[in-house]
């Protein structure tokens, strides 16, 4: 009787058949293969009997299972008679096949064992079985990866505490492979929104209990991340106590910006005092020695040069965090970055990477001739050190933009892009802008243009809004008013020229008028534009029109009445139209209107007219560059009772009077007599001098350590040095430009015995230990020592000044080419010579002579000065060593000055034929007639007046390339 309901249930095939092949079909499959459904009613009980015994035979024999309590359960309510209710009869005997068959079933490996993958399936066709288990494991993932949004979510939004419950959910999951070091990238962000939370806890009267609790379960996240995340690290623990500490220095810089504190810098350095306290409980720069001296077949290695970290996650952060933190401190601490790109490698066991000396190079690139020096000597430095920077465009980019700094350096920036095309680098658009710069800084708009066209040919780079405004600098610097006008058209209304638009009626108004020019009258158009202009953009148009009117006059004495009217009334109008608007008045703006007036004769009214404007503005108040024009015109028009009322006003307006301030101050009461005073104010500088540098010394002294034989110990103990102001920090009170115009009032009254006295003080340092004498200060004294009045014995010490000049410039150029133990000297002494003044025998070190030599002028004032007073056989001996070290031919002046000398005394033709058969040996290529002149004018070295750094004046050209 039961045989005939197992025929007719049953397949075709039967069971011993089935266990026959090695590669049986799963009895879903096999049940799903019949034409008509298996359960076609519930009515008999029988069936899901035998069906469930047949699926336990089919399984048992490679899915072997342990009989467990609910299976033997389940096995005895089944040999119960039926219940009556149908759908709880279908759930009872459901539940042990669908467990067999789930069992039968691999485990994904991507979720790790997770529940939802093992949960109970309904009883049906292996199709729906496979969709049932793909969608559980893509809900698993989309729950995880929604756990994780909103995690990150609250952490952004410093909401700890559904930060900590979201963690505390998403820890108990296994998360996939790819998430991993994103969860452990949100364990770093909780850790330091405990330090966050903590620090905002501090004023509450509850913060004792609850920072207690929260200390709790920061030291729980930490210990998650040892065991789980870092397992296997040798430096776990102490990993995870840098995850704390870099949470912590986060925290706290973060914290500070919140709250809008007032003591930035010093939350700063106490992020950077938190590593400290790290790095010297933990050492991690022994990391580095234990893992070479386990090593068989090691080589002599530095522990800069390979960083023994396996987490190389914590160690780029450490990176990334200390180079924010130097990035931050350098303006201020300079000396402590510097130390800290020689001590990170010992403090911190990790590499010192590019991106720190970027630091430096960034602030460096900000100082002209010096900043350049210093920008090779830190490139120099990574060669050194065996850091790869070749393939760093930043590093060719700050290059070129210290030479930016400078007219005339196009060269010097053409070969820095060659060598970035020589090392397979394609020029950037920071790259091109600076390189533009440095074309603009000399005018020069050929070289610019030429930049441009190879930008759009060679490497497919557009011109962008930044580089049109650097062009517009170049129309000012070289005076081109027509083309500053299309360009700031081109910057207000893209591909519209305002020249164009403008020309018919500007044609019309010329034919009227012939000698009318384009920049006659304003044009609604550019009024319009220069209405919603930049202020950098405006500044520099005004700059073009000044430009402009002085290529076309003269001599200031040879000027006509009508020529100023005219020329001054057009720039009068423009700078009318440009501050119309109260949102166009700026500092600058005023500057380079004083600048211009003070060219012109009597400028004081104009001037102090444009003062007590900018005094009653907000944003346009006066600074040291427009103190410093208006003490110059005073000193020029001999006006010093204005003067001392300028004097007085910075005082009340607290403005640095540094060096070129002072020196326009001594220049005015030396040109009215006023000796003792001008005396007196170059004493008081040096006195504020000498107290800023005892500051600096403080404030050097505690950063930078004394010996470098101890940068083991790591980086120098932080202190709290003085503030200093940030223009006392770069500029001097004093300098040789005071020096200089005391000594050139002096000379101008007489006092010739004053000046070479000051000379000796300023030799032997008592004007400042960084303060020397140059070629123009043995200028002046030579000056003073030719002139008509001066006696014999003054005669005699300036003929031994100069030949105690050469001496000590000799046994520099001697001392600079054999120094090859400069890195064992004291840091300070190295820090004095930066600081002191260029002089001549540096230049004359970066040339081909090792002799030393005087400039072209000062060697035409000393022959003057023997011949005046009858020393030619001085003149004789002093031009036999003149010919030895002078690479380039010497000047008309000197040579006429020598040959008229020799003409006076009764020595012969013989003489002047040596010295004319010198100059043809020597350089033949130079023609030469009869009385020694040269008739093909030979550029030689001689100096003119002192170097005056570019970006004092007025002109925006720095503020480009940023």
């Amino acid at each position: 009787m039961r045989s005939i309901p197992v025929r007719r249930l049953l397949p075709a095939q039967s069971i011993s058949l089935a266990h026959k092949h090695q590669h049986y079909t799963s009895p879903s499959i096999r049940i799903r293969t019949r034409s008509h459904p298996l359960v076609t009613s519930l009515d008999n009980p029988w069936q899901l009997c035998f069906q469930r015994a047949y699926s336990r035979t089919v399984l048992s024999k490679d899915h072997p299972r342990r009989p467990t309590k609910q299976s033997c359960s389940n096995s005895k309510q089944h040999t119960s008679p039926p219940i009556s209710d149908s759908n709880i009869l279908f759930r009872k005997h459901q539940r042990p096949y669908t467990s067999a068959a789930t069992a039968a079933q691999p485990i994904p490996r991507d979720t790790h064992g997770s529940r939802a993958n093992t949960a109970t399936h309904n009883f049906s066709s292996h199709g729906s079985r496979q969709g049932a288990k793909s969608s559980s494991v893509k809900r698993e993932s989309r729950s995880t990866l929604d756990l994780m949004a909103q995690l990150g979510q609250s952490l952004k939004d410093r909401n700890l505490k559904l930060a900590l419950d979201v963690y505390l959910v998403t820890r108990r999951r296994t998360l996939p492979a790819d998430q991993v070091e994103s969860w452990f990238h949100f364990q770093r962000q909780l850790v330091q929104l405990f330090h966050f939370n903590r620090l905002e806890m501090v004023a509450t009267v509850r913060a004792e209990r609850l920072s207690g609790r929260q200390d709790e379960l920061r030291s729980r996240v930490l210990k998650h991340i040892s065991t789980r995340v870092l397992l296997g690290d040798d430096h776990a623990e102490a990993l995870t106590g840098l995850v704390d500490a870099i949470g912590k220095s986060r925290a706290m810089v973060q914290y500070s910006y919140v709250t809008n504190s007032t003591t930035k810098l010093q939350d700063w350095r106490e992020a950077l005092r938190v590593l400290e306290e790290w790095s010297a409980a933990e050492r991690p720069w022994e990391w580095s020695k234990i893992s070479l001296d386990g090593d068989v077949n090691k080589k002599s290695r530095s522990p800069a040069a390979a960083s023994t970290w396996k987490n190389g996650v914590l160690e780029k952060e450490l990176g990334s965090w200390l180079v924010k933190l130097m990035s931050k401190l350098v303006y201020s601490h300079t000396y402590l970055v510097r130390s800290m790109l020689d001590t990170i490698p010992k403090q911190f066991g990790i590499k010192t990477t590019v991106d720190m000396h970027l630091v430096l190079l960034n602030y460096y690139a900000m100082f002209g001739r010096d900043g350049y020096r210093d920008t090779l000597s830190i490139v120099a430095s990574m060669a050194s050190k065996g850091i790869s920077w070749k393939n760093e465009p930043a590093v060719y980019d700050y290059l070129i933009y210290s030479l930016s700094h400078m007219s005339g350096n196009e060269v010097q920036a053409n070969k820095i892009i060659e060598q970035m095309l020589a090392n397979d680098l394609i020029p950037r658009e920071e790259t091109m802008k600076a390189a533009i710069l440095c074309a603009a800084r000399s005018g020069d708009l050929e070289a610019c243009s030429r930049y441009i066209s190879k930008m759009h040919e060679e490497w497919n780079l557009t011109m962008s809004e930044r580089m049109k405004a650097i062009l517009l600098y170049a129309c000012a610097k070289r005076g081109d008013f027509d083309s500053a006008v299309e360009i700031l058209g081109q910057l207000s209304v893209a591909g519209t020229l305002v020249r164009a638009r403008s020309e018919p009626r500007i044609k019309k108004r010329a034919a009227d008028n012939p000698d009318m020019t384009t920049s006659t009258s304003i044009n609604p158009q550019l009024e319009e534009i220069l209405s919603t202009q930049d202020l950098i953009n405006n500044s520099n148009v005004l700059l073009a029109l000044i430009n402009q009117t002085n290529n076309k006059r003269g001599n200031k004495k040879q000027m006509t009445q009508d020529f100023i009217k005219e020329e001054v009334a057009k720039v009068l109008e423009l700078f009318t139209v440009i501050t119309k608007n109260p949102l166009q008045i700026d500092t600058q703006l005023y500057t380079i209107m004083m600048q211009y007036l003070s060219t012109l004769p009597s400028p004081l009214p104009g001037m102090t007219y444009l003062y007590k404007e900018m005094q009653g503005t907000e944003s346009a108040k006066p600074n040291h560059v427009t103190y410093k024009i208006m003490l110059e015109a005073c000193a020029e028009q001999m006006d010093m009772e204005y003067g001392r009322q300028l004097w007085d006003d910075m005082g009340e307006s607290n403005v640095v009077k540094d060096c070129y301030i002072r020196a326009s101050y001594v220049k005015g009461w030396g040109k009215i007599g006023y000796l003792k005073q001008a005396e007196w104010i170059a004493r008081e500088g040096l006195l504020i001098q000498e107290g800023l540098d005892k500051d600096r010394r403080q404030h050097q002294a505690a950063f930078v350590l004394k010996n470098r034989q101890r940068r083991e110990q790591g980086l120098p103990k932080l202190q709290d040095p003085p503030r200093l102001p940030r223009r006392q920090r770069l500029n001097d009170i004093i300098s040789l430009n005071v020096v200089h115009e005391l000594m050139r009032a002096n000379r101008a009254h007489n006092k010739l015995d004053r000046v070479y006295d000051i000379y000796q003080e300023v030799e032997h340092g008592k004007w400042g230990s960084r303060i020397r004498p140059n070629q123009f200060t043995l200028s002046i004294v030579l000056q003073a020592c030719g002139s008509g009045t001066a006696t014999t014995k003054l005669v005699d010490r300036g003929i031994g000044l100069v030949e105690h000049y050469l001496e000590s410039q000799q046994r520099q150029l001697q001392k600079f080419s054999g120094d090859d133990n400069e890195d064992d000297q004291d840091e300070n002494s190295g820090q004095d010579q930066g600081y002191r003044a260029t002089t001549d025998a540096e230049e004359t070190i970066s040339g081909k002579s090792s002799l030393a030599s005087l400039s072209d002028i000062n060697y035409q004032l000393y022959f003057t000065m023997l011949g005046r007073h009858h020393r030619q056989r001085k003149m004789v001996v002093v031009w036999d060593e003149m010919m030895q070290v002078i690479e380039h031919p010497p000047s008309h002046g000197v040579t006429n000055m020598v040959m008229e000398a020799l003409e006076n005394v009764q020595w012969g033709a013989a003489p002047i034929k040596r010295i004319q058969r010198q100059l043809r040996e020597r350089w033949p290529q130079v023609d030469w007639d009869s009385a020694g002149r040269k008739k093909r004018h030979v550029s030689g070295y001689g100096i003119g007046e002192e170097s005056v750094d570019e970006d004092r004046p007025v002109g925006a050209g720095g503020r480009f390339w940023r």
